[in-house]
């Protein structure tokens, strides 16, 4: 059986330029991914899509969506930036503490959001807490640096991590532009992890959709701008679940496989018409027990990983009978269930190896 083995490993660069971290996505105990809202209604309290504000060192946050109203199982998509409006170098230190929002685990950039379930306004967001976004476990991330100041470009995104670094001997230090970036996001999220997760897999992990009701976007900067802007997910759309799949002309139905022995029946799989790397398999449980899946492996050494995001390669995602998207994969017996494969290339077979908490394996190869 394939196993991963995880070492925590803290690497100091030469001369102290910067540290190599591996940090542990933290949980919270108060996550919750159900429909009801602080205010007790699921109406929207504005329409509005994008919002901004100036701050008086220069600095514009701006935090937009492509619409306020979602269709459940879709994923929803944020656009996040911070702007330096003077038409000269702007230089400012972070004040201690810095912003409680952040781009994710690795991220070092003094700006972030977060997503609260619930209909919050300023005022009151601190009786919420906010979704955890990120898979809740380890993270390899790159070299981590102290943070002197930061220097924005004249009328831009671009930002410079200034850091103290040493220079000559003994403690003496001199500032260093360590790295350039955009202070800002383009990203897309489909649901929130509770749990926690030391290796991959994990079955102490676990991933839950939006569901239908109000939602608080909220980003704040390093220097306590903050700005929010609320959307509604709702229900019956976009959901992938067998029925639906089969009816769709947009797939195309394929039962030509070859099935090696275990746990798992496939009915059929189907396949995006004009899509050569993305199969959905109509998975069922073939005995009287539940199977979870543990790893998926392409051929036998591309291994596969669960990914909200349908087009990150070599990843899957699965569907529960009723077209949940969720993790772990637990399949049932008498119930279809999607299992959407993405991989790396595409061949003329598709050899998929599959292998379950209970020890089992099953090898299956898909012929497009």
């Amino acid at each position: 059986m394939a196993s991963i083995t995880l070492v925590a490993v803290v690497i100091v660069l030469a001369a102290g330029i910067g540290v190599a971290a591996l940090v542990l996505q933290p949980s919270s105990s108060t996550q919750t991914t159900s429909s009801t809202t602080s205010t007790g209604t699921n109406a929207l309290p504005d329409v509005n899509n994008t919002t901004s504000v100036l701050s008086p060192n220069g600095l514009r946050l701006t935090l937009s969506l492509p619409q306020t109203t979602f269709p459940q199982g879709s994923g929803i998509s944020i656009d996040l930036s911070l702007v330096n409006t003077l038409s000269m170098r702007n230089n400012l230190t972070e004040p201690a503490g810095g912003s409680e929002f952040s781009l994710g685990t690795c991220s070092q950039l003094p700006l972030g959001f977060a997503i609260y379930n619930g209909n919050y306004g300023a005022a009151n967001l601190s009786q919420g807490a906010s979704l955890n976004l990120s898979w809740p476990g380890a993270y390899g991330c790159p070299a981590l640096f102290e943070i002197g100041y930061w220097s924005f470009a004249p009328q831009s995104d671009n930002v410079t991590l200034v850091s103290p670094q040493p220079t000559g001997s003994g403690n003496a230090t001199a500032p260093r532009d360590m790295w350039t970036q955009a202070a800002g996001t383009d990203s897309e999220y489909w649901g929130s992890w509770s749990g926690q997760a030391y290796l991959y897999p994990s079955v102490n992990a676990f991933f839950s959709p939006f569901r239908p009701g109000v939602y608080t976007l909220v980003a704040g900067d390093g220097w306590g701008q903050l700005t929010l802007l609320h959307f509604h997910v709702v229900s019956g759309q976009s959901l992938l679940d067998c029925a639906t799949i089969a009816s769709n002309p947009a797939y195309v139905r394929s039962t030509v496989a070859s099935v090696g022995p275990g746990p798992l029946g496939l009915a059929a799989y189907y396949q995006p018409k004009g899509v050569n790397d993305t199969f959905l398999l109509a998975l069922s449980a073939s005995g009287h027990s539940a199977v979870t899946l543990t790893f998926l492996n392409y051929a036998t050494d591309w291994p596969l990983q669960f990914n909200p995001d349908p087009a990150q390669i070599q990843s899957w995602q699965y569907f529960t009978a009723d077209g949940t998207l969720v993790y772990p994969a637990t399949i049932q017996p008498g119930q279809c269930s999607l299992l959407r494969v993405v991989i790396p290339q595409n061949t003329t077979q598709v050899p998929l190896s599959f292998e379950f908490s209970d020890n089992q394996t099953q090898t299956v190869t898909l012929i497009p």
